[in-house]
């Protein structure tokens, strides 16, 4: 049992160290952010929000891998009434198959 206890934490800590490594990938290029806002605004329904809503976030690129223990992650930018006002991180561990 504690075998088994200490072999799940390792696993735990190398996805834990797999999700952080990818919240690098990210909106770090203007035109990465530009393009996706571009995009969104011209895709039929989506674009009724950015009209409409109060604040949005956009995250241009999320990183995902994967091997029993996955991970994903990565970096945005948030818009209140179309002007940038900060910026956002998200990350993801997942463990089974």
């Amino acid at each position: 049992m504690v075998r088994t206890m200490k072999n799940m934490m390792r696993v735990l800590i190398a996805g834990a160290a797999l999700a952080v490594s990818f919240t690098s990938v990210g909106a770090d290029d203007p035109m990465k952010t530009e393009n996706a806002i571009a995009l969104f605004r011209h895709a039929g329904q989506s674009a009724w929000f950015f009209h409409h809503s109060y604040g949005y976030a956009i995250f241009p690129t999320i990183g995902e891998g994967a091997f029993i223990v996955g991970g994903a992650g990565g970096k945005g930018q948030v818009f209140i009434h179309g002007r940038q006002v900060g910026d956002a991180s998200v990350a993801q561990v997942s463990v089974g198959f």
